[in-house]
């Protein structure tokens, strides 16, 4: 019977679902009953218990009661995850928690979803990176960074990869041509590229093999090929030679 009322109705999803009428959009529960106004310009899917709706150019956030907990004040907001949602006013990005508190005021130009417990942000045309809590772990002064993952992110300054960690220090510095972060066997290792060859480092950012090989690339968990002047060397991941011959 609702679907015959309304223009378009959606999907339940966790007993509510999204409908339309005269291009105005709300919820209704498994009963029919319409738990806020058919008075959105758009309305997403629940996400951690709150859903986001766009009303006159504006996004906020309702709970599954219609209630309107975050008025419809941003410019441009995502869905809550962990508690936390992406919010932008005036050209400007932070986050805020389920309550509306802004954990990070708008001020960033730039602000990535978190990834690994950090948020990749820019400011004045440089990166660096937040917590949480809204603290900045990693200044931004790099001219590109890439999301945490294991601990990890890769970062750019004058042309040049580096590594930073989740403490903001700079565990390799920004002096190689590419950093591939590999994981294996639990462990974080790098492999480095400088002058057009390839090397090797540990999670300390020690340097195990230098760089002087054309080329590198993992056999499996304990083995690593590295090739140079049509000859393969093979070294575990203590840079222990192996074996070695013509390519």
């Amino acid at each position: 019977m609702c679907r015959k009322r309304y223009n378009l109705a959606g999907d339940f999803n966790d007993g509510l679902a999204k409908v339309e009428l005269n291009r105005k959009y709300g919820y209704i529960d498994t009963t029919g009953r319409e738990i806020c106004p058919i008075k959105y310009d758009r309305c997403f899917d629940f996400s951690d218990g709150l859903a986001l709706v766009k009303l006159n150019g504006k996004y906020g956030f309702i709970d599954k009661t219609g209630r309107e907990i975050i008025p419809c004040k941003y410019d441009w907001a995502n869905n809550f995850k962990d508690g936390l949602a992406v919010s932008k006013l005036n050209c400007k990005y932070g986050f805020i928690d389920k309550t509306g508190r802004e954990i990070c005021p708008c001020k960033y130009d730039w602000f990535e979803d978190f990834s690994d417990g950090l948020a990749v942000v820019k400011l004045n045309g440089k990166y660096g990176c937040i917590d949480k809590t809204g603290r900045e772990i990693c200044p931004c002064k790099y001219d590109w960074a890439n999301d945490f993952k294991d601990g990890f992110a890769r970062v750019i300054l004058n042309g040049k990869y580096g590594c930073v960690n989740k403490v903001g220090k700079d565990v390799i510095p920004c002096i190689f041509e590419e950093i591939i972060i590999d994981r294996i066997r639990n462990t974080i290792n790098f492999r480095i590229k400088d002058n057009g060859k390839w090397g090797y480092m540990n999670q300390l950012g020690d340097m195990v093999l230098p760089c002087f090989f054309d080329g590198m690339w993992y056999i499996n968990e304990t083995l690593i090929y590295g090739a140079y002047n049509n000859r393969a060397v093979i070294f575990n991941i203590e840079g222990e030679i192996v074996s070695y011959g013509n390519i």
